[in-house]
């Protein structure tokens, strides 16, 4: 208080001189003094009525000299994407991977406001190209031209302590395109969750997110895009890694997640993530740990999934339980080069109503795929890479000895360039082939659907 009336008692002194000082040179006016020696003749000024003294402005209360702002809106910066260890080449695929991470990074410091809200997001359009042979009469030849928009605007409001502790919520907006065939189809939503914790030792989250991410793809393959779907139709989907091989991995629609994320080392943290809910007459359980050693230059990573779907009626006994183990491991030269490989395996039972094994929905599926990343210039990287899926189900011949078997070979080549560190042109041309071979059935037809197409994307990230 004392400091406070001190600070005040200047400012009015002030004020209180600056009036003064104004009074004075009013009256004594601002023209300059009158030359000694002039030519001209003298000439008499009547004097002006004096100017009244100008009304001082009322004094602005100080402010203490420890107060800060108790909130703030920001765009989200470079500063928010800390990671302990080096992510990725600039402009590579690893680059944006922030799995593992205690992302967004938004603490408080002294003089900075303990409540800020974070805006982010990215905005993309792909224009792509397929070309599809099919081996199947339900599967005639086709060419298929699409185009895709994708914007996500993101807020994460937190509040942070000085001690460092905080809780932080994040939603994700999504607006897809190009023309979506009703109204519904233009709304989506990808993050929504709360999280709360320590910064760089632990938190735990629930909500709606992701998962870890452990089988890395590099730079195709990329979700909602067309060479993710490879050589799959309506009628003949083909294998897919992150449906296939891993199943708690992405976001999941009725079921939520909460998970325990815990950083004891730098170069060491761990994911416990709980799946619980259901949709319709289902209920979804499931639970996925999750580790990840980071040395920067060397980046190894493991995850296993199990979930179990079960009718919520008591008297109906179909149930399928999903059991899967992936891994991968990530080399990065910063900041030329980052190449990684990853593998899985996983199995399915599903079970009937009365209890029994259904065979031809249980299955064995196991998988593995690679890519390289180089920055060949500046803000031009290359890169390559593919996948290989195989799965074969429990239904068998009349020997016994022969199933169902199905295969998916993806690979890929891209060139990107960054123009400004902010827009992102990336052309990508994939290949894919799609084996259906059903040696179960007497009569059975092996066939094998195969596509070949490229896609160009514009992606901007804020």
């Amino acid at each position: 208080m004392v400091a406070r009336g001190t600070v005040l008692g200047c400012v009015g002194f002030s004020l209180l001189a600056s009036s003064w000082a104004r009074e004075l040179r009013a009256q004594e006016g601002d023209a300059p003094p009158p030359e000694i020696f002039s030519s001209e003749p003298a000439q008499v000024k009547v004097p002006e009525p004096e100017p009244a003294p100008p009304v001082p402005a009322p004094a602005r209360p100080a402010l203490a000299a420890n107060s800060t702002p108790t909130a703030s809106v920001e765009l989200l910066g470079p500063q928010a994407y800390a990671s302990r260890q080096p992510r990725g080449i600039p402009g590579g695929s690893l680059s944006s991977v922030v799995h593992g991470l205690q992302w967004p990074y938004l603490p408080t410091a002294s003089g900075l406001p303990r409540t800020r809200l974070a805006l982010s997001g990215r905005a993309w359009v792909d224009t792509s190209y397929r070309s599809l042979k099919g081996g199947s009469a339900a599967d005639p030849d086709r060419q298929e031209w699409e185009q895709k928009t994708r914007f996500v605007l993101r807020a994460t409001p937190t509040y942070s302590t000085l001690g460092g502790w905080f809780v932080q919520g994040q939603g994700e907006l999504v607006l897809l395109g190009a023309t979506p065939a009703s109204a519904e189809e233009s709304l989506g939503v990808d993050d929504l969750y709360l999280r709360v914790g320590r910064w760089g030792v632990f938190d735990v989250t629930a909500g709606r997110f992701q998962g870890w991410e452990v089988y890395h793809l590099g730079m195709g393959l990329e979700q909602n895009t067309t060479e993710r779907s490879g050589a799959s139709t309506a009628l003949n989907p083909a294998l897919d890694i992150g449906r296939d091989l891993q199943f708690l991995w992405d976001r999941r629609d009725g079921p939520g997640n909460i998970a325990l994320h815990v950083y004891p080392l730098d170069y060491l943290r761990f994911e416990l993530l709980g799946s619980v809910g259901g949709s319709g007459s289902r209920n979804q359980l499931g639970v996925r740990p999750a580790a990840i050693l980071d040395f920067g230059i060397l980046k190894a990573k493991i995850a296993a999934d199990y979930v179990r779907d079960s009718a919520r009626p008591e008297q109906q006994q179909d149930r399928t339980s999903q059991r899967g183990i992936v891994g991968g491991l990530q080399v990065v030269v910063q900041p030329w080069l980052e190449a990684g490989v990853a593998g899985g395996y996983a199995l399915v039972d599903d079970y009937d109503a009365e209890g029994a094994l259904n065979p031809e929905a249980s299955n064995t599926t196991y998988g593995f795929g690679g890519f390289v990343s180089a920055r060949v210039l500046e803000g031009v990287v290359l890169g390559a890479g593919g996948a290989y899926s195989h799965q074969r189900n429990l239904q068998a011949d009349a020997t016994g000895t022969l199933n169902d078997i199905e295969t998916h070979t993806q690979l890929f080549g891209a060139a990107q360039y960054a123009l400004w560190d902010q827009l992102y042109i990336k052309a990508v041309v994939a290949y894919a082939d799609a084996l259906f071979d059903p040696q179960s059935q007497e009569m059975g037809v092996r066939f094998h659907n195969e596509s070949l197409g490229g896609r160009l994307r514009l992606a901007y990230w804020f």
